[in-house]
């Protein structure tokens, strides 16, 4: 059931891909970068990461999709990109009976570090060696490529005009075997709730919450984004160097979208510090406020809000720069 899981999780971020890259006949951004950086005399170096292996039959792949086909990375290739973080990659990956050609330039999707924390309050600031790279398809663009390399894991979304292929490793292999497929070919269900409460009627906000919602100076530039992995991920994967390697190649799935559009994300580690955490009620009055440290916010934090009336209330918490808002009701 974990494999099923794994695959249907990836096939929602092949799905937003679908989406936002072809919603419309347009060339995105990062197409469009990478067709600048060609015309501009970059050279991508060809490296021969993935060959297409000798066995192609898989009884787990079977399971979940129609047709795939089965990689093995090659580890000493692997293992120079990882040494020489070349600017620019030019791939072949092997699907079916056929080759894609893929032309890539090197992101950083944490330009002011990040740190990882884990239960028992220990802290890192790099565990694993991760490269993580944006492209297209060469010749196609109206396509847009995200690919993550470090040696727990290659992952990474290929979408064009054909569909949205899918590349990572098998679970509960060698860390050289890996698999690509369309994410049309799969057969199991896609089976996906909601979780957020819509029961509750809307209520109008007041003008000094809804200010809460609009860009801030610290937004206009570029949105910085956590997660938080639960304790089964960790039992999946193996290792906290394994954890950090797949959030941080979805991270540069999803941030390739943003990007394609012209939005910037970066991800980073959790606000340290003191800082003022403020209940709003709907008219936009301040009920409560109190110092909070952040580290408190990471894990669990009370708050005593018997006093309070029923209704809508907005938690804005500011710290080191930044500023988290939500909403809760009280009934």
């Amino acid at each position: 059931m974990k494999k099923i899981n794994r695959i249907a999780f990836v096939v929602l971020v092949a799905l937003i891909f679908m989406v936002s890259a072809h919603a419309e006949k347009r060339i995105g951004n990062v197409a469009s970068r990478t067709m600048a950086l060609e015309k501009s005399g970059a050279r991508f170096q060809s490296h021969a990461l993935f060959l297409k292996s000798a066995i192609q039959a898989n009884s787990s792949a079977r399971i979940a999709l129609r047709d795939y086909t089965m990689l093995e990375v090659n580890t000493v290739v692997r293992s120079s990109i990882l040494r020489d973080m070349p600017e620019f990659l030019s791939l072949q990956i092997p699907e079916s009976d056929r080759s894609i050609s893929l032309i890539l330039y090197r992101v950083d999707i944490s330009p002011n570090g990040f740190t990882i924390e884990t239960s028992n309050g220990g802290k890192q600031t790099k565990l694993n060696e991760i490269i993580q790279y944006r492209g297209m398809i060469a010749g196609g663009p109206y396509s847009v490529v995200s690919l993550t390399v470090s040696g727990e894991e290659i992952m990474g979304i290929i979408s064009d005009d054909s569909g949205n292929y899918v590349i990572g490793k098998m679970q509960n292999t060698n860390a050289a075997e890996h698999v690509i497929y369309n994410d049309k070919n799969i057969t199991v269900p896609f089976k996906y709730q909601c979780g957020t409460n819509t029961s509750d009627p809307a209520q109008p906000l007041s003008q000094e919450l809804n200010k809460l919602n609009g860009p801030n100076a610290q937004s206009v530039n570029c949105v910085n984004w956590y997660y938080e992995t639960d304790y089964d991920l960790y039992v999946n994967k193996g290792s906290v160097a394994a954890v950090n390697t797949y959030i941080q190649g979805i991270f540069n799935n999803v941030a390739t979208l943003y990007d394609n559009d012209g939005i910037s994300i970066a991800l980073r580690g959790q606000v340290q510090g003191l800082g003022n955490l403020l209940v709003i009620d709907i008219t936009g009055r301040t009920v409560m406020s109190l110092q909070v440290d952040a580290e408190d916010l990471s894990n669990e934090f009370d708050l005593n809000i018997t006093d309070l009336k029923a209704g809508v209330y907005a938690i804005s918490y500011h710290a080191s720069g930044h500023q988290r808002v939500t909403r809760f009701v009280k009934n």
